[in-house]
């Protein structure tokens, strides 16, 4: 099946090519650096390297805490960090500057594969859940390059999908060194798809361990404090499309009673921010982007635009109540364990299918509210801007559910770090 593959996947070039032409009529910088993703490196020839890989966003920032760990451990070498996308590649560039080298992950052919590898000679290959690429797994293993898949999940979906093709997927997963997964249920599809008992090991949830960025933490405390100031601030994190819609006309109702109240929103794609903008406009709603930055700004201001990338800890830290994105819409849900981190009460769409084990413990603990309806949720946050004491106290249970799951990250890089000490 693998020779199956290697001839599709040179026969898919062209659709690549106009696929990624028709994302750059939305982003153009989906037209840049379009070589890259045929293997082409504009960094130098390294003689070794620890290679990581990193879909976009939120996969950058479960692993960014790896990065700086291995970096710790293995300063002299050279660490690879591919991503997919613009806003992935983005966060990256900000976050870790001149730490690492960068570019886009190259197409998954053979050739292109072969040319990076040989360009960057990786020690090591790490890639985050559901990743798994054949053509880069086949040649890393062909070069006895471990492979380590971090913060393992496999959704209902895709799970279902791989057994439709079971017996090309074993042969992918038995290229991997150590598939470490966030928890048993994960480990149980891992090894129904075919991947040994010995390879397959509960390390538990990275994202616990994402660290909190205390000077974006602080700068929203201030900026709340100085601006919005006797204004209780609802957030609208990673939202996509239709979901403005729904918190817009949820606080078109709201602000009718509740007077001293702003919505700030946070579109979780960057190419949406002008069209959410106008969107808001068309509510005759005043609004104030990031991007034109904080003050001065009218007094009378109702919807804040978070029109920028890498400080959603900032736009959290100026909240009351978090609503959770990519849940009204089958997306899955996104990270929960920001506003919990801030001590936020959180709340959600039914749709966490991507996040199914936090929003679990965190629902069963009452920090987090799962909605199902625009009504719902309209009720839910009313509710919550009436009742100081349950805001506390959903608020508190989300922070106790983010602070008594962590030591996934050390657990993860013990692994690894036993593997490469004496690459």
């Amino acid at each position: 099946m693998y020779k199956l593959y290697r001839i599709l996947s040179y026969g898919a070039i062209p659709f690549a090519l106009v696929r990624i032409l028709y994302k750059g009529m939305k982003l153009p910088q989906y037209r840049q650096r379009i070589a890259e993703r045929f293997g082409v490196v504009k960094f130098e020839h390294l003689d070794r390297s620890l290679w990581i890989h990193a879909v976009s966003v939120g996969e950058v920032m479960t692993t960014i805490p790896v990065i700086k760990g291995l970096k710790e451990y293995f300063p002299e070498i050279p660490i690879v960090v591919t991503t997919t996308t613009p806003t992935g590649s983005r966060l990256v560039e900000k976050a870790l500057k001149n730490k690492v080298y960068h570019t886009y992950l190259p197409y998954d052919v053979p050739f292109f594969v072969k040319k990076f590898i040989t360009h960057i000679n990786p020690i090591g290959f790490i890639v985050t859940e559901t990743e798994l690429w054949p053509s880069i797994f086949f040649e890393l293993s062909e070069k006895n390059i471990p492979i380590f898949v971090i913060n393992g999940r496999i959704s209902p979906r895709s799970f279902k999908n791989y057994l439709k093709v079971k017996r090309f997927i074993k042969d992918v997963l038995s290229r991997c060194k150590y598939i470490l997964v966030q928890n048993q249920e994960y480990k149980t599809r891992f090894l129904r798809l075919g991947a040994r008992e010995e390879q397959v090991i509960i390390t538990g949830n990275i994202k616990f361990d994402v660290p909190i960025n205390k000077d974006l933490v602080e700068k929203g405390g201030k900026v709340k404090h100085e601006a919005f100031k006797g204004k209780r601030i609802i957030v609208g994190a990673s939202t996509h499309e239709g979901e403005e819609k729904i918190l817009l006309d949820v606080y078109s109702q709201l602000i009718k009673t509740k007077e001293n109240l702003v919505l700030l929103l946070v579109p979780r794609h960057p190419e949406r921010f002008l069209s959410v903008y106008n969107l808001i406009k068309s509510y005759g709603l005043t609004v104030h982007k990031r991007s034109d930055s904080l003050l001065p700004f009218k007094k009378e201001i109702q919807v804040y635009l978070g029109d920028s990338m890498g400080e959603m800890m900032m736009y959290y830290a100026m909240g009351d109540i978090a609503f959770v994105g990519g849940s009204f819409v089958k997306v899955g849900g996104h990270n929960f364990l920001e506003p919990a981190a801030v001590e936020l009460p959180i709340i959600s769409g039914p749709n966490v299918f991507n996040f199914q084990e936090i929003a679990t413990m965190l629902a069963d603990k009452g920090g987090l509210k799962i909605v199902k309806s625009k009504k719902e949720l309209q009720d839910t946050i009313l509710d919550l801007l009436s009742n100081r004491k349950k805001r506390d106290t959903m608020a508190k249970a989300a922070k106790e559910i983010a602070e008594r799951n962590r030591g996934g990250l050390q657990k993860t890089l013990n692994i690894i770090l036993s593997e490469l000490k004496n690459v």
